[in-house]
């Protein structure tokens, strides 16, 4: 079983600290940014524990520096700095749009031309058009949906449980989709 990243955070003084700063960071650019910037400031770090978070999937038997404490050391310090480098030159997010591998539907269908050719999971329910047979549909969650393309018919029900849905983000002929 694994432990929370919160209580692998807490035991480890250098994830304490970083987890502190990153907290701090956050706090202080929020009442820097305004408006569409604010928006992707704060989604940005929603997106991002997701994939904190996502530390908990890291196999138990790797070696510990790349187990569970090897990925939050990681991934908090990537968050660090790029919250210090936002912080130093207070510069637009739109930079930083793509920089979350876990996504929803909405935030993936707002910012689809900064995620092409990048693999992502995208978090919803997945549903085809077609049952059995199916290469087109879309994962939806909330008030978001993005475009699924498959190049295999898929094995997948009609309609999917929620979850993480994994591919890469492709252009064609206009359309901006998830391949799988």
């Amino acid at each position: 079983m694994h432990d929370s990243p919160e209580s692998i955070i807490c035991a480890h003084p250098e994830l304490l600290e970083a987890d502190q700063h990153i907290a701090a960071s956050f706090l202080d650019l929020r009442s820097r940014y305004k408006d569409q910037d604010l928006n992707d400031l704060v989604d940005g770090q929603r997106h991002w524990l997701m994939e904190r978070n996502d530390c908990r999937n890291t196999p138990t038997w790797q070696p510990y520096d790349e187990g569970e404490f090897g990925c939050l050391k990681t991934i908090m310090g990537r968050r660090w700095q790029r919250l210090d480098d936002l912080y130093a030159r207070q510069i637009t997010l739109s930079a930083t749009v793509a920089d979350y591998r876990f996504v929803d539907p909405a935030y993936l269908s707002k910012h689809a031309k900064a995620y092409i050719g990048k693999f992502v999971h995208v978090f919803g329910a997945l549903h085809f058009d077609d049952c059995g047979h199916a290469r087109l549909g879309q994962i939806s969650w909330r008030s978001g949906t993005f475009e699924v393309r498959s190049a295999e018919p898929s094995q997948e029900p009609c309609d999917s449980a929620f979850g993480y849905w994994t591919g890469t983000v492709t252009a064609d002929k206009g359309d901006i989709y998830l391949s799988r």
